[in-house]
């Protein structure tokens, strides 16, 4: 008898950690990663390239897409940016060629022209060749990582094609003369009718310049400034959503500034801006912004499984979009 109890106790045991072990696999177990779970989600600000110290693979930006149900993300190539020793400082023809290669594989991303206002071998008539005919989005100025002002002439040639093409301008709004949210909001005025994207409003400041910008813009009527909210404090968004209004906010983050898990970042913060806000302005925050300003497919979130895998086309998405 006892020699059938020491046999019958490891098996017991055994038992016990495989039931053990099946708990903790469970897609119900306290330990499940919670991802973003909003649909309809459009993210205005995402990258390709490389960025030394930072993972920006697209592999990393697909998967994190995947995992927190992004419907799409504008993309614009940071090897674009001139920064010694950390970027690629590729010309504009080569970068925007990557842009338009992996956005022609993957249609959930969205390519946007990284634009070099006054470096060697750059130009408006470039941009326009991408905006015209591979049917880009819009384009991206970032003043401090290319070095210029946001205002100067060498960038009217590139928002007038914005204004010919109907397409946003996506500029980095910073906390630096040359990308202040003033700055930008000088040269606006000259494009009253072009969506002008300040990512980040206002990066490493308090973010109140680029809020009362985007506020008198409004009022005024003489700017259309969106401010986009990736690195923000979710209590400055609110503040925003509630001065300027959920038509002026805009959902974007800076994808994969975070790496490989990228949107679980944002997961605290969009349940935060849910809660404290009504639902169509939630709506207009992470979806229907987006939709206006680029000419996407007009549809809501339950509706857009249909169509938020087709590629783009730039003719039969947009109806007003002058190609």
């Amino acid at each position: 008898m006892r020699l059938r109890l020491l046999l019958f106790i490891p098996i017991i045991l055994i038992t016990l950690m495989l039931n053990t072990s099946n708990l903790s696999c469970s897609p119900n177990a306290s330990n499940a990663i919670e991802h973003i779970n909003e649909p309809g989600i459009i993210d205005v600000h995402a990258h390709i390239g490389e960025f030394k110290g930072f993972d920006l693979s697209l592999n990393s930006l697909l998967a994190t897409m995947s995992e927190s149900n992004i419907e799409y993300a504008f993309i614009s190539n940071i090897d674009g940016a001139a920064i010694s020793g950390v970027t690629a400082d590729g010309d504009e023809t080569t970068v925007n060629e990557k842009t338009a290669k992996i956005s022609s594989e993957n249609p959930k991303l969205k390519p946007l022209f990284w634009a070099k206002p006054g470096a060697k071998g750059a130009s408006a008539e470039i941009a326009e060749k991408f905006l015209r005919d591979k049917k880009f989005y819009g384009i991206k100025f970032h003043p401090d990582f290319n070095n210029f002002q946001a205002n100067s002439a060498s960038v009217i040639p590139y928002l007038a094609l914005c204004q010919k093409y109907n397409v946003p301008a996506l500029f980095h709004c910073g906390g630096s003369p040359r990308s202040s949210a003033k700055v930008i909001y000088e040269v606006a005025k000259k494009f009253p009718n072009v969506p002008f994207v300040l990512y980040h409003m206002g990066f490493n400041t308090s973010h109140e310049e680029a809020i009362n910008v985007a506020q008198e813009a409004k009022n005024k009527k003489d700017a259309l400034i969106y401010l986009e909210i990736s690195h923000v404090p979710v209590q400055e968004i609110l503040k925003a959503i509630k001065t300027v209004g959920a038509d002026r906010v805009i959902f974007g983050t800076d994808a994969t500034y975070y790496g490989r898990n990228h949107y679980d970042t944002y997961l605290g913060p969009l349940k935060t801006i849910k809660g404290a806000i009504s639902a169509t302005e939630f709506q207009q925050f992470i979806h229907n912004n987006a939709v206006e300003i680029f000419h996407l497919p007009s549809s809501t979130p339950s509706q857009g499984n249909q169509q938020k895998n087709e590629p783009s086309t730039g003719k039969s998405e947009d109806k007003t979009r002058k190609n």
